[in-house]
Formats: structure tokens, C-alpha cells, sequence
């Protein structure tokens, strides 16, 4: 053991344990049973140095870890959870506190490439999807989505996030999608099925023709501002995506009118332009239709 403690103590601080922390967990792991404070002191000496004014908060910091379990009785006694899904719930903490550290670095414009000034170009799939998730996690009043099939929601593990969302009643969320009969046939019943569960969800869903242009608006009209993802498809001597970013306001609100326009003319939509004549409130109808969000 003390020959690899080292190596341990160090994947265990890459995954965000303190020294303290690491020195605990190994010593209760090398026990192999349950054990007093005392007795970790005790162990821990053969490896390193648990100041007794810190072993309390080490202990409750493991536990609060899910690294191990504490009994109920007096003394209290530990045991450590030396298995694969304890420490893999280290690496998911971790991934999340490094996914917050990069979204911060998104917001200081770290990744900024550019293209005109508050644009930013991102240059793959996995950039586009990874940018999605930090949006759809600062959400805070609405998400509109223009997407050919929607499959990538939940091929990507976002459809949690969607669930969280819409967990607040004034949450809103619409998607317009590619109508199935356009889509390749093996691609038909899957897009229905994602329709399907972002309805069941509480998503307002919309079928349209065809596209190549992919739309993501954030709180678009929010006090705080809002943000927006675009894919433009350009078929020249080699096809291609460009994906960009942007937070400037002009252009969010323009995006957010875009999406209002294209539920207009969805399938669901049709007949709102042939009704609206007919009502004295249709211009207030069609206002809110335009300039939601």
C-alpha cells in the first residue's frame, strides 16, 4: 500500500479530494472494516499526517462524497465504499465543476474566434453540443428550437435538462422540426418518437417543411439578455456547416422574430393568418406571435 500511496493520493486529488481527504479514504480503505476516529489516526500514520482539528470535517467531506458510511450508534464508527460507483461519482462531480469552469470561460469570451465583432465561430458537432447544454443550463424564461429531427437532444443527454426547465410553469419551450414525410424513411419514426417525448414534456412542438438552417435562441427579450446558436448550410465544391454564436441583442431579437415567423407558417399554424380576419383581437394575436419572447 505504501508503495503505490503516491500514485492513489494523486488520481484521488485529480478527481477533487483534498490531501486530507485522500489520506482518510485510503487508510479506511487499507481497514477494510468499520473504524473509530481514533483508528483511522492510527492507520493514517503509517502514510502521512490527519491533524486531529481536521479529521471531523475530512470525515463528514468523504461522507457527503458518497466515499463512505457512518454508523448510527456511539462511537461513531466508518467504513469506506471502495467501489467503482463511488469513485465514479467522483469523476461526475468533477466533469461538472470542469464543465462550470469552461462555461465561465465561454462567458469571458475566451473562445471567441472572430468573425465579426460579438460573433463567435465554432468549429464542430461536439463544440455546438457542448455550448447547447451550458445555454439550455442558463436558461431562465425560454427556448426556441428550429432543428431538422430533434434526435440530438436526447442522443446528447440534454432531455434532463429540458425537464428541469419545464419543471417552472412559466417556462417556455417550442420546437419547430422538419415534418416526418420529408425526412429520409429511416429516419421518420425516430423524429416522431422525439416529437413525441418533448410533447409529453410539455414542449410546444410545430412541423414545417424541409430546412437547412438550424436555430437556437435563448431568453430572447430578457432583462438580462439573451443568446442564440445558428447553423447556416453552404453547398459549394465541399458542403459544410458554419455554426455560430452570438449574445448581441439585435440580433437575438431578430433570430427570436425568425422563429416566430416560421411557427406562422408551421403545419399547426396554417390556418392563424385565414382566422385572424376574423377576430377584432387578430392584431394583437399576430403581434404576440412575432414578437414573443
Amino acid at each position: 500500500m505504501k508503495a503505490i500511496l503516491p500514485i492513489v493520493t494523486e488520481r484521488l486529488r485529480s478527481l477533487g479530494l483534498s490531501k486530507y481527504q485522500a489520506l482518510a479514504y485510503l487508510s479506511l480503505v487499507s481497514l477494510r472494516d468499520w473504524a473509530t476516529k481514533n483508528e483511522i489516526m492510527r492507520e493514517a500514520k503509517k502514510y502521512g499526517n490527519l491533524p486531529l482539528t481536521r479529521v471531523y470535517a475530512v470525515l463528514s467531506a468523504l461522507e457527503s462524497k458518497g466515499l463512505l458510511e457512518k454508523s448510527k450508534g456511539y462511537p461513531k464508527k466508518y467504513i469506506a465504499h471502495a467501489t467503482f460507483s463511488a469513485l465514479k461519482g467522483l469523476v461526475d462531480d468533477r466533469k461538472q465543476e470542469l464543465d462550470r469552469i469552461v462555461d465561465e470561460a465561454w462567458k469571458l469570451g475566451l473562445h471567441r474566434l472572430t468573425t465579426s465583432e460579438g460573433m463567435w465561430e465554432l468549429g464542430t458537432e461536439e463544440d455546438a453540443v457542448y455550448l447547447t447544454r451550458a445555454m439550455w443550463q442558463r436558461a431562465s424564461s425560454s427556448i426556441h428550437l428550429m432543428t431538422r429531427t430533434g434526435d440530438w437532444i436526447e442522443s446528447n443527454g440534454l432531455l434532463p435538462i429540458l425537464k428541469e426547465k419545464l419543471s417552472d410553469k412559466n417556462f417556455e419551450m417550442a420546437v419547430i422540426y422538419t415534418e416526418p414525410k420529408y425526412l429520409p424513411f429511416e429516419k421518420r419514426e425516430k423524429a416522431r418518437k422525439t416529437a413525441q417525448t418533448l410533447s409529453r414534456m410539455g414542449v410546444q412542438v410545430y412541423q414545417q417543411v424541409p430546412t437547412t438552417f438550424r436555430l437556437d435562441v435563448v431568453d430572447a427579450g430578457h432583462k438580462e439578455g439573451g443568446e442564440a446558436l445558428f447553423f447556416l448550410y453552404e453547398e459549394n465544391k465541399q458542403a459544410r456547416y458554419y455554426r455560430y454564436y452570438t449574445r448581441i441583442p439585435s440580433a437575438v431579437t431578430s433570430f427570436a422574430r425568425l422563429f416566430a415567423l416560421s411557427i406562422l407558417g408551421s403545419k399547426e399554424n396554417a390556418n392563424t393568418l385565414h382566422k385572424a380576419v376574423s377576430y377584432q383581437t387578430s392584431r394583437l394575436r399576430i403581434d404576440r406571435l412575432l414578437f414573443q419572447g
